[in-house]
């Protein structure tokens, strides 16, 4: 039996998801009480919606460790030693797969994959 191998925190934080993707989007995709959380909500992992976006931001890096994995490639190591633009890119990949994992949270608002977010898809899919 192989040991499992993933890295134990996401490759984009929740600060750093909000670089890349506007907070007013994800603040109506992730309020489940109907209210509008504050941005140091979403950035703790102690509060619900901080809760919230660290798992999904982990669901978003296991898919690129699944992909990096299949592919044979890369490892999770290879992964964890980016620095520079390929660290940047992959805090971007990440927090674009993460936020169509906000979308089907929300199934009521779900239509057409947003396009930063197909091409994130396209591009784990290249990896695989």
């Amino acid at each position: 039996m192989s040991t499992p191998v993933s890295s134990t925190t996401p490759y984009c934080s929740a600060e750093e998801f909000l670089i890349f993707t506007d907070f007013r989007t994800i603040v109506d995709l992730c309020s489940d009480d109907n209210g509008r959380p504050l941005q140091t909500d979403f950035t703790d992992p102690t509060t619900r919606t901080g809760a919230i976006a660290l798992a999904i931001l982990q669901v978003a890096s296991g898919k690129l460790e699944s992909a990096v994995l299949h592919g044979g490639m890369y490892s999770v190591e290879d992964l964890e030693a980016l620095t520079g633009n390929q660290s940047q890119f992959i805090k971007k990949l990440v927090a674009d797969l993460a936020l169509w994992e906000y979308y089907c949270r929300r199934p009521d608002l779900l239509s057409q994959m947003p396009p930063k977010c197909e091409e994130a898809v396209a591009v784990i899919n290249a990896i695989a």
